[in-house]
């Protein structure tokens, strides 16, 4: 240990320094007297902790021996074996998947195997509908791991209607990793990193080969092969992920250092029932396949994806994929369970069968009579049909497949359609078959020819609505004539989007960008201001008269702004053309009309509306208060009825692509019956599905509410869904009859 000077002695020596060599010395003997100054106090180890110490090591040591997993065993595999399933996917999946696929395969099931090799070989995509039960899902998720095995492809992408489903479909092609006995012997080399894993993913950061890591992955949502020097194989990578989840920006930087990106995928049941209920989330998911999954290889390699589909709704997202029309490029193929039913004669020997089958099940029987009558007239019953899978039926309790698609037929003739033969007959719920059920192509082709901002004839109360969303503004403008005949004469959003079929979560326009970082308030008001001015201001022709809008609702709803907008309308030199509006939910345990909020409601003109005052301390305008339940039932009347009606509502001339947005808003809600404690029922509306796109919907009901007020819908009849009208009835005088003698 040197010796410390002191303070003075480090001066003096400062001073006397000229050449840097000194002064290099100098410092150097500055940071060994730090070094001295502030040195810990050398520790003394007791007898025990020297132990632990040792025993520490020893165990570290062990372990990092443990986690050395060797070469890939030699020699355990059959060479001629594995050739043929480098070369054949339909030979793979027959011999090393043999208990999954104990049935012969049928020819379309040959031809789409022999499909799915060529398009994992050589990139493209495939779409398929099958029969439920067909083996799709399982033919697809065995086709990609080979693909990965044998290295057709490196990045394989799980995706699944929702991160459970992704999660469930890992757990499956890692069960297939563990317990492939066949794999295991013929693809040591590929598998062996995780194999020895154990399914534990605790061992897969320690794991190494004579001191080289081997970069495995055993993940919830990744996995990934590892690489092992001098062993000749391919790293490869499989991930999972919800359609909805980060599909975008997948990447995995491998041990050699390369970075790859996915270049296969497998969408398998990519939606659900409450998704293909919705128009907008089915579309919104087509989008996802079409340029999210489509795009995740990028330039360099030609993605080959697949989609494993059940079609539960026309229109869905199952639909649209395997449409040739639609989708070409998806190359979709839908087979029936039946392709081809048999003739009239075996139809009735089927109906008679079905007679038997339900007869057996109402005395709780065994159903051998009737599967006798079917070994009886086999060849009769089975004259002329063709069916997808001959194979597929229960050898004890059943005489074919026919006979097996007959007894579901009969069970459930809509679930045989959906289900099995890929053709739904009915897009209504149950809850909903007695009620309306608004389609948005229907609805898109309700056009009378009128140019958009054109008044229609016999039209002469025009009214409009403005529904306040965060970052835009919606709007809807109709015209009506005293018997309640209602058009659309306009619709749009401010700012103006730049294309007509918009979201709400992605819309380019923003009231943002439209005024500049702002408070909310100022960004609502503001916008308000610049639309309502437009509104008011426009002009509506009919020959040689000239309309303008005689009252403009405004959607109130919005709790963060609500004295704002009344404020604003207060302020507004229009303001006796403008009627803040609220929605109130009338249903059949609501409490009466009259009776809510302290029974402060208005009588008004109008149907199932009613002024109340504002908030009490709040400064405004009184405020229409709407029975929503009533208003969206006349609504979809008007939309379901005749275009010759007194009562329908139709839209300005334009095209059906076009009107599509205003279409889907208008399936967004779906009506139920609601029942009260006293037996009583009434229809309420609520969302298919959140978030719920909803605004013309909601915009079309509001104008159709505030018309009422100004004598439109005057001869309504009472309706359980709410108030009736209000307006008291004079009794007649005496000496007077009805007939006015």
């Amino acid at each position: 240990m040197i010796k410390v000077p002191d303070r003075s002695s480090l001066l003096a020596m400062l001073d006397e320094i000229s050449d840097p060599d000194d002064l290099a010395a100098f410092e150097e003997l500055l940071q060994e007297c730090e070094e001295t100054l502030y040195a810990e106090p050398e520790q003394k180890l007791t007898r025990a902790e020297k132990m632990r110490a040792a025993s520490a090591k020893a165990q570290r040591s062990a372990v990092h021996d443990a986690q050395d997993i060797g070469r890939p065993p030699e020699g355990l595999g059959d060479d001629d074996r594995r050739k043929q399933s480098d070369g054949s996917l339909l030979y793979h999946l027959k011999t090393y998947h043999a208990k999954t696929f104990c049935l012969e395969f049928s020819p379309d099931h040959l031809r789409l195997i022999k499909q799915i090799q060529d398009t994992l070989e050589n990139g493209g995509q495939k779409a398929i509908a099958l029969m439920r039960g067909a083996g799709k899902s399982s033919i697809l998720r065995i086709a990609v791991l080979w693909a990965a095995i044998t290295g057709r492809r490196r990045f394989v992408c799980l995706i699944a209607a929702s991160s459970t489903s992704a999660r469930k479909l890992m757990r499956a092609m890692k069960k297939t990793i563990l317990t492939n006995r066949l794999l295991h012997a013929d693809y040591a080399a590929e598998l062996h990193c995780m194999i020895s894993l154990g399914n534990r993913s605790t061992l897969a950061a320690g794991q190494h080969v004579e001191g080289v890591r081997t970069g495995v992955l055993w993940e919830a949502g990744m996995i990934a092969s590892g690489y092992i020097e001098g062993v000749k194989t391919s790293e490869f990578v499989i991930s999972c992920v919800s359609i909805l989840g980060d599909v975008r920006g997948q990447q995995y930087i491998t041990t050699t250092g390369e970075t790859i990106r996915p270049d296969c995928a497998l969408l398998d049941d990519p939606q659900t029932k409450a998704s293909a209920k919705s128009k907008p989330a089915s579309r919104n998911r087509v989008e996802i396949a079409n340029a999210d999954v489509l795009k995740m290889a990028g330039g360099a390699v030609n993605i080959a994806a697949f989609a494993a589909v059940t079609i539960i709704r026309r229109g869905d997202m199952a639909d649209q994929l395997t449409d040739r029309k639609i989708s070409p490029y998806w190359r979709g193929e839908k087979v029936p369970c039946v392709k081809k039913f048999p003739s009239e004669a075996a139809m009735e020997l089927w109906a008679e069968f079905q007679e038997q089958y339900e007869a057996e099940l109402e005395l709780d029987a065994p159903h051998s009579g009737s599967k006798k009558y079917v070994q009886t007239n086999f060849d009769a019953m089975h004259e002329g049909a063709e069916l997808f899978w001959d194979a597929n039926y229960d050898r004890k309790t059943e005489v074919s497949a026919l006979h097996r698609a007959m007894i579901e037929r009969a069970k459930d003739l809509d679930s045989f359609n959906a289900e099995l033969q890929l053709k739904p007959t009915s897009d209504k719920d149950g809850g909903t078959t007695e009620l309306w059920d608004l389609q948005s192509d229907e609805v898109a082709r309700r056009i009378r020819p009128f140019g958009r901002n054109e008044m229609p004839d016999r039209g002469e109360i025009v009214t409009g609505f403005i529904d306040i969303q965060e970052s835009f503004l919606s709007y809807t403008v109709m015209a009506f004539d005293l018997g309640g005949r209602g058009h659309v004469i306009d619709y749009g959003t401010f700012p103006e989007q730049p294309t007509r079929y918009y979201q709400k979560r992605n819309i380019s326009n923003s009231l943002l960008d439209e005024f500049g970082e702002r408070p909310l308030a100022d960004l609502i008001t503001s916008g308000l201001d610049a639309l309502v001015e437009d509104l008011l201001g426009r002009e509506f022709i009919q020959d040689q008269r000239v309309y303008s809008i005689d009252k403009l609702g405004i959607d109130n709803r919005f709790a963060l702004v609500a004295n704002d907008v009344r404020a604003f309308v207060l302020e507004h030199m229009h303001r006796s053309r403008l009627v803040p509006m609220l929605g109130r939910f009338i249903g059949a345990n609501t409490r009466h009309w009259q009776k809510l909020s302290g029974g402060k409601v208005r009588r008004t003109r109008g149907v199932n509306v009613a002024f109340q005052d504002p908030p009490k301390g709040v400064k405004g305008v009184p405020e229409l208060h709407v029975d929503t339940n009533y208003w969206k039932c006349q609504l979809a009347s008007g939309l379901s009825v005749p275009m010759t009606s007194q009562t329908a509502i139709s839209l300005f001339d334009d095209t059906q692509e076009n009107h599509l947005l205003l279409g889907e808003h208008c399936e967004a809600e779906q009506p139920y019956f609601e029942e009260a404690k006293n037996g009583d029922r009434c229809i309420v509306w609520k969302a298919r599905n959140r978030p719920c796109e909803n605004e013309k919907w909601d915009e079309m009901t509001g104008c159709m509410a505030l018309a009422s007020t100004l004598g439109v819908f005057a001869k309504a009849k009472k309706s359980n869904t709410g108030q009736s009208d209000t307006t008291k009835k004079q009794k007649p005088k005496y000496g007077t009859s009805k007939l006015n003698c």
